[in-house]
This record gives C-alpha cells, structure tokens and sequence, in this order.
C-alpha cells in the first residue's frame, strides 16, 4: 500500500542514524523518569530554532501541544477561532476539550477571511486571572489542507487585535515553506509558534512537536503540560536528527523538486485543478466524484486523503508528496479513472 494521506515524509532515517540511535539507547538508564538528555535536547532546539532555551515548550506530537494550549487558556469558557478550511485537529481537539469552536469560512481559493476573522477575536469575552477562558485563533502557516502560505501582515493583524486573545501559529510545514512568523515574536507577547519534527524531519512516529513564545507565555502554558510526557528514546532520537539537520533539509529540498513535477502534470490533466503548495502536499479540485477517485485509487493500492466530512472540500482530494514511483502511480490511477 501506497501511504500518501498523512502527509509522511517518504524518506525513512538513514540506516547507520538508527544503528547510532540503538547504540545510545543501550546506554541509557531506561528506569528513570530524568535525563540528561531533556535539557540537551531542548538546547538543540533553541539552537535550530533561533531561539532562547526558556521560550521553548515540547510535547509528545503537535497535536498534544493543541491539546495542551487549549487546556491551559480557554477549557468551557473561552473558545477557539478558525478559518475554515484548515487541520481538522484543531476544531476536534477543542471539542474533546468542552470548548466552543468558531469556524470563519476563508474567501475564494481559500484565502482567510482576515476582516472576519478580527472580527469574531474582538467580541469575545476577557479570560479570568489564571488566563484561562479566552480566545485562542489557530492559523496553520502553510495551510494544511490548501498549501497555500498567506501573508504575514495576516498574523500581524490577529496578533493586535487584543494582547488577552492567543493566536497559534501552526508552522508544522515550515521547512517547506522557507518562511516564518519567528520575527514577530519579541513584538507580540500573545503570539505562539508551534512546529513538528515529524515533517521534515522524518520522525513521525516518534512523536515530537515543541512550540516557543515570549517566556511568560509559554511557562505559563508548560504548567498544564503532563509530566515526563516524552520519553529519554524520543529525546536522543531528537538530538541525532537535529544535528543532521543538512541532511534533512537537503531531503526537503528534493521533496520539494517532486511537488512541482507533480503539479505540473496534474494541471495536464483534464477535469483536476491542482492548487500551488507550500507544503509536502498537494490539493486539487476534481468535483463531485472526488469520494469517487479516493476509492479508485485505494483499490489500486494507493492512499490519498477525502475530506468529505467539511462541506468547504468535499470534492477536493489531498495527495501528499511521494517517491516519483508513487507520484506516477497515482498520476496513472487519477488519469484511469477520469477517462
């Protein structure tokens, strides 16, 4: 089977990486709840992200992050904003959470509804003294599903609407982008920058993500993290892969040549609308039979992602990035089922 809808990076670590990575996990004291390795890891962090040690937090994937920030700011009565379409984790995170989700439908070719979206930020109530109880904006940068990066006046805008509402910058597909919210942090107190190493980084199933913000911010949001919630394995599997960081983005690099070969081949075909990305992804538009296709290619062995349970994409498909093998194997299976 062809896994290209979870947006996986289709390049697995290099065999002597894990080789090391086993060699040092038969040395560490697996008994332990501490480690060493914590604060090496963070410090590797800050140093590929440019920024101090205490303005980082890290949890056990992005998606525990989510969880974990709508914990710590909004629970029942705050709630979380959205553009709609955007990562369908965030809107089902807040509802586990008991908080109300707005969702703010973006305008043509998916561009957010920015004079919307300050809008709805505006009218919302003031949290209590802990924090909790506010209003939290998610802005995926590049957009997950649509690829598309939006300006960083967007980000501006949302930040300064009030200093009491938290908007979260989810820049899990930054590597592929090459931009970033990072300048606006020391400007606004109320801004967070989440990321992922499971992207670029090819660490998917290790499960690390980690965010950074002005340090009262993000203490204040670490104190709700649960603790010990990532293992010393993760940790040293994080430093190798940090300190090969060229490697990784010399890969992404490469992913990136295949997105555009891709996309020019889908745009020659008839009846599909690819749309430009950003990302290690692609969307198109092929209409009414996009469950359709999804099932024809499945049954050819190929996984590509539906999203017929939002109104916004249900005749669009998501195709993540594969190797020129996989990207000829649903080229072929798109062109089959289209005659």
């Amino acid at each position: 089977m062809m896994l290209l809808d979870f947006n996986e990076n289709p390049f697995d670590l290099p065999e002597e990486m894990k080789r090391e990575i086993m060699e040092a996990a038969m040395a560490l004291p697996l008994n332990r709840y501490r480690s060493p390795l914590r604060d090496q890891f963070v410090a590797e962090l800050a140093r590929y992200s440019s920024v101090d040690p205490e303005m980082i937090m890290f949890g056990n994937g992005a998606d525990e992050i989510i969880s974990i920030v709508i914990s710590a700011c909004c629970g029942p009565n705050g709630r979380v904003i959205i553009p709609d379409p955007s990562f369908s984790g965030y809107p089902s995170l807040a509802r586990m959470a008991n908080t109300p989700v707005e969702l703010v439908r973006s305008l043509t070719d998916f561009a957010f509804d920015v004079d919307q979206l300050q809008e709805r930020v505006a009218r919302g109530p003031a949290p209590n003294e802990a924090g909790r109880g506010a209003t939290l904006v998610f802005l995926c940068r590049p957009n997950n599903p649509t690829g598309h990066l939006y300006p960083l006046a967007d980000v501006e805008r949302l930040c300064e609407v009030r200093e009491d509402a938290l908007v979260v910058v989810d820049e899990a597909y930054y590597e592929f982008a090459g931009s970033t919210s990072h300048q606006l942090v020391d400007r606004y107190p109320n801004l967070l920058i989440m990321r992922t190493m499971s992207k670029a980084f090819s660490l998917a199933g290790v499960r690390l993500g980690y965010a950074f913000g002005q340090q009262p911010l993000v203490r204040r949001i670490d104190r709700t993290r649960p603790p010990f919630n990532t293992g010393v394995v993760s940790y040293a599997i994080g430093i190798e892969a940090l300190k090969r960081k060229d490697h990784f983005l010399t890969l992404v690099d490469t992913i990136k040549t295949w997105r555009e070969e891709l996309m020019a081949e889908l745009a020659h075909i008839e009846g599909i609308r690819p749309f430009p990305s950003h990302t290690n992804f692609i969307l198109i538009e092929v209409g009414p039979q996009a469950r359709q296709l999804q099932e024809d290619l499945l049954a050819k062995g190929v996984r590509i992602r539906h999203y017929g349970e939002f109104a916004s994409l249900e005749n669009y498909l998501r195709i993540s990035i594969g190797t020129p093998e996989q990207n000829q194997a649903v080229l072929q299976g798109l062109r089959k089922a289209l005659k």
